[in-house]
């Protein structure tokens, strides 16, 4: 059913499930036999269809970005690498505010979200902050992939439980509805698709998967 889409059935189980945990809600109700929606889900289509019918702007995907649990290789070496996201619980963390005070979202094998609390071993509410603390070892950091390709690439940081990651977040460009666009934006556009086309910050970056 999913190939006609161009995608997979894990890839659409994974999508779904980190929509859930970013809305709160449960969409779908599944069985063996069939997948319907819950009256929560049918109340988030009707509305996006409104939203669809009624929006004049164009949304073009351009790449996506993982959500990635790094660490630095002196807290691995006093910690250990946690081989399931539960583990994180009584590990120290570096949370970014006021996100983090929710917890982290990964996606078991299964499709079924996970939303682990962790502690905050050190908050803050910048980015590179975030990043630097992980580098200097005060705990294990979630981020986009961009924003901790140089200090992985470069062996400052390490991934862990890369099989839990949430579906990859999708990046586009939005641009008003025309028909005919003015050049210089059609140009801008098209150099972004040349620029961003099979985009993997992390291409480099060696993986330790869990064992089977």
């Amino acid at each position: 059913m999913w190939g006609a889409l161009g995608t997979s059935t894990p890839s659409v189980v994974r999508t779904l499930a980190a929509l859930e945990a970013q809305l709160g809600v449960r969409l779908f109700n599944s069985t063996t036999r069939c997948v319907a929606l819950t009256p929560e889900g049918q109340r988030y289509l009707d509305d996006t269809r409104g939203v669809l019918a009624a929006s004049s702007l164009v949304a073009l995907p351009l790449t996506t970005l993982r959500h990635v649990v790094v660490a630095s290789p002196a807290l691995l070496a006093a910690h250990g690498a946690p081989t399931h996201p539960r583990a994180l619980r009584g590990l120290p963390c570096v949370r970014i505010l006021p996100h983090g005070r929710v917890g982290w979202h990964f996606v078991d094998a299964d499709g079924a979200t996970l939303r682990v609390p962790v502690e905050g071993g050190f908050d803050v509410n910048h980015i590179a902050t975030a990043v630097e603390a992980c580098v200097a070892g005060l705990g294990f950091g979630q981020f986009l992939s961009y924003q901790v390709a140089e200090p992985l690439r470069a062996g400052r940081l390490r991934l862990v439980l890369a099989d839990f990651e949430q579906a990859p977040r999708p990046v586009h460009v939005v641009y008003p509805h025309a028909r005919l666009l003015p050049l210089r934006t059609r140009m801008f556009v098209d150099a972004l698709r040349r620029a961003l086309a099979g985009f993997d910050p992390l291409a480099d970056v060696p993986v330790t998967r869990r064992s089977v």
